[in-house]
């Protein structure tokens, strides 16, 4: 047991500035791609239809 050594656990991110933070880099990153290039258009699907039934995209 002697030659064992004890390290300081990491702390979990659980604050929720931390957990916001990458989405919102993306977005500014999304941002500058449309500064850069004015004819790029943001496209986002919300739902397909599928076999005649629309449904969420995931």
């Amino acid at each position: 047991m002697k030659s064992l050594s004890f390290t300081a656990m990491l702390e979990t991110a659980n604050d929720p500035v931390h957990m916001r933070r990458p989405k919102f880099i993306e977005k500014l990153d999304e941002q500058k791609l449309v500064l850069a290039d004015a004819g790029d258009i943001r496209t986002v699907q919300r739902s397909a239809e599928v076999d005649g039934i629309k449904q969420a995209v995931v």
